[in-house]
């Protein structure tokens, strides 16, 4: 991640500050009666 970037989950949790996505994670958020959005993390 690049510095200043801010990942909203609209869940109130704040992860630690050592926290960090790596390649190959999946992101699901769903909004019930709406659907899901999927996002892989890639290695740039």
């Amino acid at each position: 991640m690049f510095d200043g970037t801010v990942l909203l989950t609209g869940t109130c949790l704040v992860p630690p500050d050592n926290f960090t996505l790596q390649p190959h994670d999946r992101i699901e958020i769903e909004i019930k009666h709406i659907g899901t959005l999927i996002n892989h993390v890639v290695a740039q």
